[in-house]
């Protein structure tokens, strides 16, 4: 699935309200810990999202994975 940065950025915005509604707060700025700097990236970015998201997945620690993935999924399902 091939998704816009502006999209990714937006999507990026859901999960994390999600996970503030619903998750517990430690959830939260975990997601937000990992995701606000891929954020950023994006809105530098001129190329393709997934690939930002595919290099960031690969270089992440075991729970920063977790998040990225569980991420991809809400996407996948939105």
């Amino acid at each position: 699935m091939k998704l816009t940065n502006e999209n990714l950025n937006k999507y990026i915005n859901l999960y994390l309200n999600d996970v503030d509604d619903y998750g517990e707060e430690t959830e939260f700025l975990l997601a937000e810990s990992v995701l606000s700097p891929i954020k950023g990236l994006l809105v530098e970015a001129k190329g393709d999202g997934n690939l930002i998201l595919e290099s960031q997945l690969k270089k992440s620690s075991t729970y920063e994975k977790e998040i990225i993935e569980d991420f991809m999924l809400y996407v996948e399902n939105v």
